[in-house]
Protein backbone atom coordinates (compact mmCIF):
# COMPACT_ATOMS: atom_id res chain seq x y z
CA UNK A 1 0.00 0.00 0.00
CA UNK A 2 1.41 3.40 -0.97
CA UNK A 3 1.05 6.22 1.52
CA UNK A 4 -0.21 9.62 0.39
CA UNK A 5 1.60 11.31 3.27
CA UNK A 6 3.93 14.09 2.11
CA UNK A 7 6.25 15.27 4.92
CA UNK A 8 6.93 18.59 3.20
CA UNK A 9 3.22 19.33 2.86
CA UNK A 10 2.79 18.36 6.51
CA UNK A 11 5.32 21.02 7.56
CA UNK A 12 3.24 23.69 5.79
CA UNK A 13 -0.19 22.48 6.94
CA UNK A 14 -2.21 24.76 9.20
CA UNK A 15 -4.89 24.30 11.82
CA UNK A 16 -7.10 26.42 14.02
CA UNK A 17 -7.37 23.67 16.63
CA UNK A 18 -5.63 24.20 19.95
CA UNK A 19 -3.28 21.48 21.21
CA UNK A 20 -4.52 20.38 24.61
CA UNK A 21 -2.83 18.38 27.31
CA UNK A 22 -4.32 15.13 28.58
CA UNK A 23 -5.05 15.49 32.31
CA UNK A 24 -2.93 13.43 34.70
CA UNK A 25 -4.23 10.02 35.65
CA UNK A 26 -6.44 10.15 38.73
CA UNK A 27 -4.71 8.96 41.90
CA UNK A 28 -5.09 5.23 42.51
CA UNK A 29 -4.02 1.72 41.50
CA UNK A 30 -3.48 0.72 37.85
CA UNK A 31 -2.14 -2.23 35.87
CA UNK A 32 1.14 -1.45 34.13
CA UNK A 33 3.60 -3.28 31.94
CA UNK A 34 7.34 -2.69 32.33
CA UNK A 35 8.15 -1.60 28.80
CA UNK A 36 11.79 -0.65 29.06
CA UNK A 37 14.66 -0.52 31.55
CA UNK A 38 17.59 1.79 30.81
CA UNK A 39 20.83 1.98 32.78
CA UNK A 40 22.06 5.53 33.40
CA UNK A 41 24.35 7.55 35.60
CA UNK A 42 23.27 10.47 37.77
CA UNK A 43 25.01 13.37 39.45
CA UNK A 44 23.74 15.79 42.07
CA UNK A 45 23.31 19.42 41.03
CA UNK A 46 26.25 20.50 43.17
CA UNK A 47 28.41 17.70 41.73
CA UNK A 48 29.30 16.17 45.09
CA UNK A 49 27.40 12.90 44.59
CA UNK A 50 26.95 10.54 41.67
CA UNK A 51 25.87 7.01 41.00
CA UNK A 52 23.88 4.65 38.83
CA UNK A 53 20.19 4.23 38.24
CA UNK A 54 17.67 2.35 36.16
CA UNK A 55 15.08 4.44 34.33
CA UNK A 56 11.87 2.40 34.17
CA UNK A 57 9.37 3.06 31.37
CA UNK A 58 5.91 1.79 32.29
CA UNK A 59 2.91 1.46 30.00
CA UNK A 60 -0.15 2.06 32.18
CA UNK A 61 -3.67 0.96 31.23
CA UNK A 62 -5.79 3.98 32.25
CA UNK A 63 -9.01 1.96 32.19
CA UNK A 64 -7.62 -0.48 34.79
CA UNK A 65 -7.96 2.14 37.54
CA UNK A 66 -9.92 5.22 38.63
CA UNK A 67 -9.52 6.91 35.21
CA UNK A 68 -12.22 4.57 33.86
CA UNK A 69 -14.79 6.52 35.90
CA UNK A 70 -14.08 9.78 34.04
CA UNK A 71 -16.53 9.34 31.18
CA UNK A 72 -15.80 12.75 29.61
CA UNK A 73 -12.18 11.85 28.78
CA UNK A 74 -11.25 9.51 25.95
CA UNK A 75 -8.13 7.86 27.31
CA UNK A 76 -5.62 6.26 24.97
CA UNK A 77 -5.17 2.50 25.49
CA UNK A 78 -1.80 3.05 27.20
CA UNK A 79 -0.06 5.96 28.89
CA UNK A 80 3.68 6.13 29.45
CA UNK A 81 4.81 6.81 33.01
CA UNK A 82 8.43 6.87 34.12
CA UNK A 83 10.07 5.78 37.35
CA UNK A 84 13.67 5.57 38.55
CA UNK A 85 15.50 3.00 40.62
CA UNK A 86 18.52 4.59 42.30
CA UNK A 87 21.14 1.88 42.72
CA UNK A 88 23.45 1.12 45.59
CA UNK A 89 26.60 -0.65 44.43
CA UNK A 90 29.38 -2.62 46.06
CA UNK A 91 33.00 -1.41 46.09
CA UNK A 92 33.54 -3.50 42.95
CA UNK A 93 30.71 -1.69 41.14
CA UNK A 94 28.13 -4.51 41.19
CA UNK A 95 24.53 -4.04 42.33
CA UNK A 96 24.43 -4.55 46.09
CA UNK A 97 21.91 -7.29 46.92
CA UNK A 98 22.71 -7.17 50.65
CA UNK A 99 20.11 -6.86 53.40
CA UNK A 100 18.34 -3.49 53.24
CA UNK A 101 20.05 -2.45 50.01
CA UNK A 102 18.31 -1.36 46.80
CA UNK A 103 14.80 -1.37 48.23
CA UNK A 104 13.16 0.05 45.07
CA UNK A 105 14.71 -2.71 42.95
CA UNK A 106 13.49 -5.22 45.56
CA UNK A 107 9.96 -3.80 45.22
CA UNK A 108 10.02 -4.33 41.46
CA UNK A 109 11.37 -7.86 41.92
CA UNK A 110 8.66 -8.71 44.45
CA UNK A 111 5.89 -7.22 42.28
CA UNK A 112 7.03 -9.33 39.32
CA UNK A 113 7.64 -12.53 41.29
CA UNK A 114 11.38 -12.41 40.56
CA UNK A 115 12.64 -12.03 44.13
CA UNK A 116 13.21 -15.71 44.83
CA UNK A 117 16.26 -16.98 46.70
CA UNK A 118 18.29 -19.37 44.57
CA UNK A 119 16.58 -18.28 41.33
CA UNK A 120 18.80 -16.55 38.79
CA UNK A 121 17.90 -12.87 38.32
CA UNK A 122 18.93 -10.18 35.87
CA UNK A 123 17.32 -6.71 35.94
CA UNK A 124 16.47 -7.08 32.24
CA UNK A 125 14.05 -9.88 33.24
CA UNK A 126 11.71 -7.16 34.56
CA UNK A 127 10.93 -5.99 31.01
CA UNK A 128 7.57 -7.26 29.75
CA UNK A 129 6.20 -8.09 33.21
CA UNK A 130 2.91 -6.70 34.46
CA UNK A 131 2.51 -5.18 37.90
CA UNK A 132 0.07 -3.05 39.87
CA UNK A 133 1.29 0.53 40.37
CA UNK A 134 -0.09 3.20 42.65
CA UNK A 135 -0.21 6.52 40.83
CA UNK A 136 0.06 9.76 42.77
CA UNK A 137 0.87 13.27 41.54
CA UNK A 138 3.87 15.55 41.69
CA UNK A 139 3.82 19.21 40.73
CA UNK A 140 6.36 20.74 38.39
CA UNK A 141 6.12 24.36 37.28
CA UNK A 142 2.41 24.47 38.05
CA UNK A 143 1.49 21.26 36.18
CA UNK A 144 0.61 17.89 37.71
CA UNK A 145 2.40 14.77 36.52
CA UNK A 146 1.80 11.09 37.31
CA UNK A 147 4.26 9.62 39.79
CA UNK A 148 4.71 5.94 40.58
CA UNK A 149 4.46 5.07 44.26
CA UNK A 150 3.85 1.63 45.68
CA UNK A 151 4.18 -1.50 43.56
CA UNK A 152 2.39 -4.84 43.95
CA UNK A 153 1.72 -8.14 42.25
CA UNK A 154 -1.38 -8.30 40.10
Amino acid sequence: MTSQFDPNAFLDSTTTDQSTRLPPLPIGDYIASIDELKSNTWQSKDGTKSGYKFDVVLKVDPLSGPARDLKDIEWPPQLTVSDSIMLETTDSGAIDYGVGKNSRLRMYREATGLNVAGQSFSPRQLVGRQIKVNISHREYQGDLFAQVGKLAKI
